[in-house]
């Protein structure tokens, strides 16, 4: 942390704190605040800085305030998270290896000394997360305390607000809350399942009605097109167009070129099986022709269903895979080029260890001064974490794929060995898990893709110590 100070900025950070600032960003011109990242966080990166700028004698200024608070509260959430096991039941043992994971893993100090929406996610997303598993644990118990609920209901919201994911997680996990213990007639518990009710009809009123509302009191926010769940289904349709281009119909290539701004004369040249940005980005040609593009994609997939299957493979390997392409550029990457690399390379991940400025961000950093970066201590950090990923054994629990399958795998076998080992709220993992599918990029060829998975380096420990002191508990 000490290494890292006045803290790092991420790209999408700097265009969202640019967009604030009335510069143009994100195909967006100057005023405009684009809805493609949160908007919340937005205005919370904007506010610290233009506090910084009025009060503190700079701009940055006001990000490290954020930077150092965010880190701070990190470390209090988590040392709560130790406490909580140990609380539920965990052995002194287990215990202490969840402290000293949670204090020497170099992963979670470089990413809370980072400034970027997942980040900030995290401050919000774990404290609520212990409160959804104490609710599970204790059969609704916690839900007849008023103050409790209050605090439930505030970081549920906060938690839906700072990450598009973050509302569906948490909103598909409290809908759960009222069918626990279904079959039980106390009438205590019938409350409590009226309360659950309650807050997620709360949250999602707050965070799809309410904030949306305000937010465009204060602010010019243009609404992206809800793009992200058509990225497989376009990066299918792109490699459709690589294996069989002579095999698309002219309407089907109508619908295809009227609904999405790439055409498909240019999909072959454009298509990076690991990486869909280059197919579908920001926004969508016409949404109007979505439900025509469905019956073209499903017409194309009944024909041909091996190459939807391998592009989504190709997309989603980096979520599964121990090892992957050497190839570390971002732009188009033709098959051909990539059949040229057949020495894979581990599949680890990438930890950004200085500041990413975008084109933005730069042109508002040409007006309002530099953001100073000591580059020395960034290259110390990068450099502990390049010998960690090498080092034998200790390098296993830099690897994605350890994360995302692995050890999810692991809990679902002792969950399934031992019935009486059924860890509460563990839905959570599930729908974090399914959440990383409608991902652009699973490959670590940029920290972009890492930042996905790096909630479960705090998440997945947690579980495993309670699992633990379930087990232990119940004599296993």
């Amino acid at each position: 942390m000490l290494l890292l100070y006045p803290g790092l900025i991420w790209y999408d950070t700097g265009d969202q704190i640019a967009q604030f600032f009335g510069y143009p960003a994100l195909g967006q011109p100057s005023g405009i605040v684009s809805s493609h990242h949160p908007v919340f966080d937005a205005m919370v990166f904007g506010a610290a800085a233009k506090a910084g700028e009025l009060w503190l004698g700079g701009y940055q200024s006001g990000l490290t305030m954020l930077i150092v608070l965010q880190a701070v509260l990190m470390c209090v959430i988590l040392s709560a998270c130790v406490l909580y096991v140990r609380h539920a039941g965990a052995p002194l043992g287990t215990t202490i290896v969840l402290f000293l994971f949670f204090a020497v893993f170099p992963v979670l100090p470089i990413f809370f000394m980072s400034l970027v929406k997942d980040s900030m996610h995290a401050v919000f997303f774990v404290p609520w997360l212990l409160m959804y598993i104490e609710t599970c644990r204790t059969r609704l118990s916690t839900m007849r305390s008023v103050p409790f609920v209050l605090g439930f209901v505030v970081l549920s919201v906060l938690s839906s607000l700072t990450t598009a994911t973050g509302f569906y997680i948490t909103t598909l996990s409290s809908l759960g809350l009222p069918f626990i213990d279904v079959l039980a007639r106390e009438r205590g518990l019938a409350v409590a399942r009226v309360c659950a009710s309650i807050v997620s009809v709360v949250v999602i009123i707050a965070v799809q009605i309410l904030f949306p509302a305000g937010a465009r009191l204060a602010l010019n926010i243009h609404r992206e097109d809800a793009n992200q769940i058509m990225v497989v289904p376009m990066q299918m349709t792109a490699r459709y167009v690589v294996d069989h281009p002579n095999d698309i119909t002219d309407d089907e290539r109508r619908i295809i070129d009227a609904f999405n701004i790439v055409p498909v004369e240019q999909m072959s040249s454009e298509y990076n099986p690991y990486l869909a940005d280059s197919v579908i980005h920001l926004s969508l040609k016409n949404p109007a022709y979505l439900s025509k593009y469905v019956r073209a994609w499903t017409a194309q997939g009944l024909r041909h269903p091996e190459s939807y299957i391998n592009a989504f493979i190709a997309l989603e390997s980096g979520w599964f895979a121990l090892q992957r392409t050497p190839v570390n550029e971002l732009g188009p990457l033709p098959l051909d080029k990539l059949r040229q690399h057949d020495e894979p390379i581990p599949n680890q991940i990438v930890l950004q260890a200085n500041s990413s400025i975008s084109p933005s961000f730069f042109t508002m950093l040409s007006d309002v001064g530099p953001y100073v970066q000591h580059q020395d201590a960034q290259q110390r950090v990068q450099r502990i974490w390049d010998h960690l990923s090498k080092t034998p054994v200790i390098r296993w629990a830099t690897y994605t794929a350890v994360w995302a399958f692995i050890l999810p795998l692991f809990m679902v076998f002792c969950m399934c060995r031992n019935k009486n080992c059924r860890l509460a709220g563990a839905g959570v993992i599930v729908w974090s898990l399914l959440s990383l599918l409608p991902n652009a990029i699973s490959l670590p060829l940029k920290p972009t893709a890492s930042r996905y998975i790096i909630w479960a380096c705090y998440v997945l420990p947690l579980y495993l110590a309670l699992l633990r002191a379930l087990c232990c508990r119940r004599g296993r």
